[in-house]
């Protein structure tokens, strides 16, 4: 008759306003992928959240190098005021190469270290050089003028001497001794004073590495 559902044996009727079974299991599948979805993110975003933390927050850390022990890479660049910098200009001298960018925020914390530090190392030869690492010239040469730095500041556009120093982010240093030869790396903000026991360490003759925990700051 009309209006009235007929079921065949062993078939149940569908209520009204109950979606089908297939029905239900496409919804409960798109919850289930949404689900997945949002906890991806959340992964991705706790991923760059930690690498923040490691390079700004919790403070520098003297780190591993295939070039530890190893002859420095060679460099001719150009500073961004004027002239040219080489790395055989500090032949027989220590000197220090700081990876850098205006938008780092770690490296808007250490500027003022690494400054007072160039400032205090002059007389004894120690020679700190910044190279600016995947940014724009105009927005570097704003950040020294922020920050008044005096030594000298170099333009590694191309990012090769980036790529040969194995630079993974920024900031990131590396002190080569009178020899030409890395001895030390350091990842993260320097914090006041570090990078002076390390210098030190290097002047006496000490390869610096991730396990000397004596000169870490944290």
């Amino acid at each position: 008759m009309d209006g009235l559902v007929s079921n065949q044996p062993g078939e149940r009727a569908a209520e009204p306003g109950q979606d089908s079974g297939s029905e239900f299991a496409r919804v409960r599948r798109c919850r289930a992928w949404l689900r997945f979805a949002a906890a991806g993110f959340g992964f991705v975003v706790l991923i760059g959240f930690t690498i923040v933390l490691a390079r700004g927050l919790g403070g520098p850390q003297l780190a591993e190098s295939p070039l530890l022990g190893q002859p420095a890479p060679v460099f001719d660049l150009a500073r961004l005021d004027t002239g040219r910098v080489k790395s055989h200009d500090f032949g027989g001298r220590i000197y220090v190469v700081n990876y850098w960018a205006s938008w780092c925020v770690p490296c808007r914390e250490e500027a003022p270290v690494l400054e007072d530090f160039a400032t205090r190392h002059v007389r004894d030869g120690v020679q700190l050089v910044g190279i600016v690492f995947d940014d724009e010239l105009e927005a570097a040469r704003g950040f020294v003028k922020e920050f008044k730095l005096t030594y000298p500041q170099l333009d590694d556009s191309t990012g090769r001497t980036a790529v040969d120093y194995g630079v993974r982010g920024v900031p990131e240093t590396f002190v080569i001794d009178q020899r030409g030869v890395v001895m030390a790396r350091l990842i993260g903000a320097l914090s006041p004073g570090m990078l002076d026991r390390v210098v030190e360490a290097v002047a006496s003759g000490e390869t610096v590495t991730a396990r000397n925990s004596r000169y870490r700051s944290r």
